[in-house]
Order: structure tokens, then sequence, then C-alpha cells
């Protein structure tokens, strides 16, 4: 059994940036043709000689956001995790040669919910600050405004936890029930770095995590074509995307590098690191 103990934030902000940067391109690319389109359709690209040049800078401006928020992501997400597993510990996986076989649950729970606590604060503050304007636009007049807003924070902040804590835990039980019935995600690393990820195990995983999500998703729509679109879009969705994130990050480890984690290994008689 090892416990992630430390991920390097730069080694994951590289990687993200450039995610980001694809994603950017793509996403961007087809909201501006489509608006182009759409306005000249309607003959307002032949009237306005600036028009082309702004959807340019536009396009380069977006991904360049998409770059920055990428790295920040990357970043700023790894440099938490370090602090979070300093305080509640790591995450505890079982990895047996290139195979993670299983991911303790409670561990991932405890540091998914102290992420949750954190962007329930955030968001508890943000919609804190607006109590008094939700009250008057719900036309309630006899209930404190800072009441209110105290009420929002805490109430936030308890979804956070808990709800992270849960999804945490159920979503780990589930990767271990399918890594036995299925098959394990497939991780190689050379030294610290995560070299290259299992791109058919990878996709295998979420397709079918993916089906349990659809069909869940299915269910709740109370429709025929709604159950049927869920359990078969849904996860032919989530494993082309996994599968391509897999490829892409293999391609990139190969140019910037991977993910460099430091992991712990704890035996009966103490532990070594990794």
């Amino acid at each position: 059994m090892f416990t992630l103990k430390k991920i390097d934030p730069l080694s994951v902000a590289k990687v993200y940036a450039i995610l980001f940067l694809i994603v950017g391109i793509v996403e961007n690319a087809i909201i501006l043709s489509a608006a182009a389109m759409h306005l000249g359709s309607a003959g307002v690209l032949s009237h306005i000689a600036g028009i082309p040049a702004f959807f340019i800078l536009a396009f380069v401006v977006l991904v360049l956001m998409f770059i920055l928020f990428g790295f920040l992501v990357g970043l700023v997400g790894s440099w938490l995790y370090n602090v979070i597993a300093g305080w509640v510990g790591g995450v505890k996986i079982d990895l047996k040669g290139d195979k993670l076989r299983a991911v303790d649950p409670m561990s991932y729970g405890k540091v998914v919910a102290v992420f949750g606590l954190i962007f329930g604060v955030a968001i508890g503050l943000v919609l804190a600050a607006f109590g008094g304007t939700i009250l008057n636009y719900l036309g309630v007049s006899n209930v404190s405004g800072s009441a209110f807003s105290a009420a929002l924070l805490i109430i936030t902040v308890i979804i956070g936890i808990l709800g992270s804590f849960l999804l945490g835990i159920f979503s780990m039980i589930v990767y271990n029930f399918l890594a036995r019935h299925i098959g394990p995600v497939i991780l190689h690393f050379r030294g610290r770095e995560l070299w290259r990820i299992g791109a058919l195990s990878y996709a295998k995983i979420n397709g079918v995590a993916g089906l349990i999500i659809g069909f869940i998703d299915g269910v709740a729509s109370m429709s025929a074509f709604g159950f049927l679109t869920s359990i078969i879009l849904v996860p032919i969705g989530a494993f082309l995307i996994a599968g391509a994130v897999a490829l892409v990050y293999n391609w990139l480890a190969r140019r910037i590098g991977g993910y460099r984690i430091t992991l712990h290994e704890y035996r009966h008689t103490g532990h070594r690191s990794a």
C-alpha cells in the first residue's frame, strides 16, 4: 500500500496548460465560427470591416485565457493537495507493479472533503454577500439579512464537506469494484514521474462508470428516450474522452515531462519513499 504524499505543482501545471490549450482551440474555434456564420448569414460581416479582425483577436485572447486558467488550476490544485495531505494524510493506493488495483475510499474521501470545505467556504461567502439581495428577490421581509447570510454560509460549507466526502467514497468504491472485475488502470512510472497511462484501461474504467452514471441519469429523466440516450451516449462519451485524455497525456509526458509525485510505501516494519 502506498500513500500519495506529494505532487510537484509545476509538473502538473505544465500538462494542464497544454491540455487547456487544446480544449481552448477546439471550443473557441467552434463557438466563434458559429457566431461568424450567424453574423454572415445576417449580412453583418459585409457592413463592418473590423469584425473579422475582432474574431481573430477574440480567439487569441480566449485561448490565452484557457492556457492561464489551466496552468493555475494545475498549480493551485496540486499545491492544495500537498497542504491537505500534510493535514489529513494523503490518498492511499494499492499499486502493484504498474496496476492501480485499488484506492482506499476513506483516505480519498477525507482529502476531497477538505477540498469541499475550501470551495464551500468560497461559494458560501459569495452567496452570503448577496444574502439581502436574495431575500429581496424572493420577497421575504420577515428574516434578517445577516442571519440569512450566515445560514447560507453554514449550509454551503456543510454541503461542500459532506457532499464531497460521500461522493469521494462512493466513486472509489465503484473504482475498486470495476478494477477487480474488468481490470485496473495501468500506470507506468519512471522514477517519480508518471510516464504513461494505459489509455485502454483508463477508457474502459471510465466507460463503465459512465454507463452507471448514464443509467442513473436515464432513470431520473423518467422518459424512454432520455433513458436510452443516457445509457448510450454517456458511456461512449466517457470512454472516448478518457482515452483521448490518456493519449494526449502520454504524448505530453514524452515531450515536457509527466506528473512528478512522491509515494510512501508502508510495510509492517515501517515505510520507505518511492
